[in-house]
């Protein structure tokens, strides 16, 4: 098969390494695979394009503006019709809705990957967005999502037959250099404790309640050391609130970090504080590094933890819980075997491998079915 994935991409997050990951393992079955870029007119980075070239991935780039383009979006289909594209795999609501909205059928079969809606119930521009790409996903063959509580709420806009779950899978080669590392022992008096939370600087990560929650550890007096990586337009509320809670000192607004697999082995404790997420890869990598995860109940989170087994899953995303969580499994004496099986548990369950050939099935099924009713 020929494929072209097509994102929207603001920098190197989940969404696109998940797509990178596909992407490889897809060309190592031997499918012909380019990924495609969103790109502003001003913006003169492109760190998945640039990323793609690096992995020996075909990479074509689109100039445009923000909004509904629909003649870029018709540059986009005549680029795949011209290229001999059989399958289209958008990822992301701008991705989606762009090419929704061109009228009229296409030779390819359309693909879309729901990695997990951002809003949290705020009715702005990206509430009104993510509510457009979902009355506009039976335009899609096949619409995958990546957790059981995105397909409950995609079942009410997609028919039964085009809905498919593929959690996310993520590259085995780090995880087997984890696998060989001994299981990390961490002292209930370790200090400082080194707590890493990883994402977009966005209200739905909840980077707000972690800070939240290492005021409450130092007021405690206990001693943590916070780093949170990633960069969004909610750096500015975090910087105050860190000042306002005193903690100027011990939590760390790392910026966007190329090499996050260093900042998990210098890691004692990961925290996803997420108020909502499909199936977040940064807490597979965490995982896979042997790093003891205190996580929220959101998404496919509980699943991955095994319900608490591979993890403390918190009851819910308030800031005293998550202390409690962190205080927990910061001295717990199990706590490096709980890791030890949460890196099996995702190298036998999450891998890259695993979530391409499970992608490749949906695109032979939408293939076929095309074939049979004469597309």
């Amino acid at each position: 098969m020929k494929i072209l994935h097509l994102i929207d991409s603001g920098g190197l997050y989940g969404a696109e390494r998940m797509l990178l990951s596909l992407a490889t393992q897809c060309r190592k079955l031997g499918h012909a695979v380019t990924v495609a870029t969103i790109v502003a007119p001003q913006d003169e980075a492109d760190a998945l394009g640039e990323a793609a070239v690096r992995r020996g991935l075909p990479h074509r780039q689109f100039r445009m503006n923000d909004g509904l383009k629909l003649r870029g979006a018709r540059g986009i289909l005549r680029y795949a019709g011209e290229q001999g594209f059989d399958i289209i795999h958008t990822h992301g609501y701008k991705a989606d809705i762009l090419l929704s909205l061109v009228p009229g059928r296409r030779r390819q079969r359309m693909v879309c990957t729901l990695h997990g809606w951002a809003s949290t119930g705020h009715r702005d521009r990206l509430w009104w967005y993510e509510t457009l790409d979902r009355l506009l996903l039976w335009r899609f063959d096949r619409v995958v999502v990546v957790s059981e509580p995105m397909r409950r709420v995609a079942a009410r806009y997609v028919a039964a037959g085009s809905l498919v779950l593929v959690p996310n899978g993520i590259d085995l080669p780090e995880c087997e250099l984890a696998a060989t590392a001994p299981a990390r022992q961490l002292a209930p008096a370790a200090n400082p404790v080194r707590i890493l939370a990883v994402g977009r600087l966005s209200h739905e990560k909840g980077f707000d309640r972690l800070v939240e929650a290492a005021r409450i550890l130092v007021a405690d007096g206990m001693d943590v050391l916070v780093t949170i990586a990633g960069e969004g337009d909610g750096r500015a509320g975090l910087e105050r609130q860190i000042v306002a809670s005193g903690l100027a000192g011990r939590v760390r607004l790392a910026g966007y970090v190329g090499d996050v697999a260093a900042l998990y082995r210098d890691s004692d404790v990961f925290v996803l504080c997420s108020r909502t997420e499909g199936l977040p890869l940064v807490l597979l990598e965490a995982m896979s590094h042997g790093v003891p995860v205190v996580a929220t109940p959101v998404g496919e989170v509980p699943a991955v933890l095994g319900q608490g087994r591979f993890g403390c899953l918190l009851a819910d995303g308030d800031p005293q819980g998550l202390a409690a969580g962190i205080r927990r499994t910061a001295g717990a004496p199990d706590v490096a075997d709980m890791a030890s099986r949460a890196r099996q548990h995702v190298r036998a369950a999450y891998s890259a491998e695993t979530m391409a050939a499970r992608y490749c099935s949906v695109y032979a099924d939408a293939m076929g079915e095309a074939a049979r009713v004469g597309r």
